[in-house]
């Protein structure tokens, strides 16, 4: 009975992991009112994003964190925008529609910009 019961757990265990963001199943992210698009993939508490914008490609790896502005999340770095920023997103973690988002980059290391912030929505993946 209890042999049973450990399998029985370790099922739905295992069909519970199988719904956040994995190497083989991303969360597919859009900023509302906005053209930005993230593919977020997940290995444990680190994070990896690919970023559409447009024509722009750029990408990404951070971890789980909490932040002032949106508490639970994950913070992402952004490379290859244009060069001259780095930037990096904040998400509200679990990712789920209506989610809040926040956006800060530097362009010299010492000053930190408000890109923006706002809501998304969750096109594939967790939470949906």
């Amino acid at each position: 009975m209890k042999k049973l019961l450990l399998i029985t757990a370790a099922a739905v265990l295992s069909s519970t992991l199988g719904a956040s963001a994995g190497p083989n199943n991303p969360t597919v992210i859009t900023l509302n009112g906005t053209m930005d698009t993230f593919t977020i993939f997940n290995q444990g508490t680190y994070f990896m994003q690919t970023h559409v914008r447009g024509m722009q490609r750029s990408f990404g790896v951070g971890s789980s964190a909490t932040t002032p502005a949106i508490y639970n999340g994950v913070s992402l770095s952004d490379f290859g925008n244009n060069g001259s920023l780095q930037a990096f997103y904040n998400f509200q973690y679990p990712f789920r529609t209506g989610g809040r988002w926040t956006a800060y980059a530097t362009a010299d290391g010492r000053h930190l910009i408000a890109l923006g912030s706002g809501t998304y929505t969750v096109n594939t993946g967790s939470g949906e």
